[in-house]
């Protein structure tokens, strides 16, 4: 055991603090942002009208099919329908969560552009880490669905086919 062993366990070697670097925010970067406000709201106002077309289209089906149902009959019966119109309604409300985080980027760019830079920046790079966190955990969602609904529609095929299909 040599000297260096007895004075770092582990052979561990210590770091020295650092003192946390200035900010630099450069023009070219608030230029950027000044470019991407503008595409930013646009895409949360979409989103906005997307979620009131789906919530609209989906109360819609939802009543319309079931009163087709029932006035005409269907194979299907109402409840099938209703259910689709319900869904078109959840997914309108499931937008929302991005357009408010896509609203609060570019309110976050103005303020930054306007107001206080620094505080600006802060929140305009919250609000665009909670849109890529949920629009990853929303993808994530949709693939695990998706890899069930194909295991359920081949187990269906498998189990409705005539044995002459089974392998």
């Amino acid at each position: 055991m040599n000297a260096t062993d007895s004075q770092f366990p582990g052979n561990a070697i210590p770091v020295p603090q650092v003192p946390p670097a200035t900010p630099v925010i450069t023009s070219p970067m608030v230029e950027y942002l000044k470019q991407t406000k503008p595409w930013v709201r646009f895409i949360s106002i979409l989103l906005f009208i997307g979620t009131g077309f789906l919530i609209l289209a989906g109360l819609f089906i939802t009543v319309g099919g079931s009163f087709l149902s029932e006035r005409f009959g269907s194979g299907l019966g109402g409840m099938p329908i209703a259910l689709i119109g319900l869904l078109y309604a959840a997914l309108g409300v499931l937008y929302i969560i991005p357009a408010v985080f896509l609203f609060r980027y570019a309110t976050g760019i103005q303020k930054a552009l306007t107001v206080d830079l620094m505080s600006g920046m802060e929140d305009a790079l919250r609000s665009q880490k909670s849109f890529w966190r949920f629009v990853g955990i929303l993808m994530l969602i949709l693939l695990i669905l998706e890899v069930v609904v194909l295991v359920v529609v081949i187990l269906a095929f498998f189990l409705a086919s005539p044995a002459s299909f089974r392998p």
